[in-house]
């Protein structure tokens, strides 16, 4: 049996990605405060594009699978490179704070687009959970002392939490009738060639400062384990889970980010930001639970009794 079937199982594997992503904050800015952007992402989705050939190579047909996932995986991967390319060109107009804020409101664009677009229900754990989530974000971000007005950069980070609530929200409708191993890999190639692109134009002058001993690091860290291992993580437990769960184990993130900061950078955690975490952890929690609760009041002899 496939152990991503069990629900819990697949909400406990993407928060071990979510983990990894977190941790990944100190190594990446560290590589990227001289080495270009876009150049960084072009080595790191190569080097996750290599990693799935071991996983295609046991098919018995390596394009077995590929063709339904090519509308979908060019769609989820377009929109997981505005992401990127959003967050990137945005943190130059707006603070870091103000940008971990902004990319956090896809905690309430994936329930609200799940929703109106998809017809897809939204629990009422879920809603109490995302509403927990949104509470604590501000907390962790920081942002209380500072005021929120939209420049371009802000924009443009507003962007980044669209796009990347739009890729949740696609590999959650696809996810459950598609290979996982193909769609994946479909949109860290979208990723890739788009990345390649933009570091052609942008950044040709400074190529060879991705060719240091940190950077490559780097690279080999997030293209492994925070690329081809988190997006095949994020796509097999989809077919398990709702798009909801996912993104408010994904708002776990900057949490993650702080602990990491603080433990290997010595940054130091406020008490709003602990207030902060503790709230957003009690969403993911809430959500997590809440049908687990539903199930068990439901099967209980009590409520079997009630029912006769």
């Amino acid at each position: 049996m496939n152990p991503f079937a069990r629900p819990w199982f697949a909400d406990l594997a993407l928060l071990g990605v979510v983990i990894i992503w977190g941790f990944t904050f100190p190594m990446i800015k560290t590589a990227t405060e001289h080495a270009p952007v876009f150049g960084f992402l072009t080595l790191r989705f190569a080097l996750a594009c290599m990693a799935f050939m071991p996983l295609l190579a046991l098919r018995t047909r390596m394009g077995a699978g590929l063709r339904p996932c090519l509308f979908p995986g060019i769609l989820a991967g377009a929109s997981l490179f505005l992401g990127y390319a959003f967050q990137t060109f945005g943190l130059r107009g707006t603070s870091s704070t103000m940008g971990g804020f902004l990319t956090g409101t896809a905690v309430v664009l994936v329930p609200i687009g799940a929703a109106l677009f998809l017809g897809h229900g939204v629990k009422r754990s879920e809603w109490i959970g995302v509403a927990l989530v949104a509470l604590g974000l501000p907390f962790l971000s920081g942002v209380g002392g500072e005021a929120l007005h939209f420049g371009t950069g802000e924009l443009l980070v507003l962007g980044c939490a669209l796009a990347f609530a739009v890729q949740i929200l696609v590999v959650g409708e696809h996810a459950p009738k598609l290979d996982p191993v193909w769609f994946t890999l479909v949109q860290c190639l979208v990723v890739l060639v788009a990345s390649a692109l933009l570091s052609c134009y942008f950044e040709s002058g400074s190529f060879h400062l991705l060719f240091t001993p940190g950077v490559l690091s780097a690279v080999a860290f997030t293209g492994v384990l925070a690329t081809t291992l988190a997006f095949w993580v994020q796509t097999e437990a989809q077919r398990h889970t709702s798009a909801v769960h996912v993104v408010l184990i994904f708002s776990l993130e900057p949490v993650f980010a702080a602990i990491a900061g603080a433990w290997l950078a010595g940054d130091e955690l406020t008490r709003p930001q602990i207030a902060g975490a503790a709230a957003m952890f009690a969403g993911s929690l809430v959500a997590g639970i809440g049908p687990l609760i539903r199930v068990r009041t439901a099967t209980s002899p009590s409520s079997a009794s009630r029912e006769c």
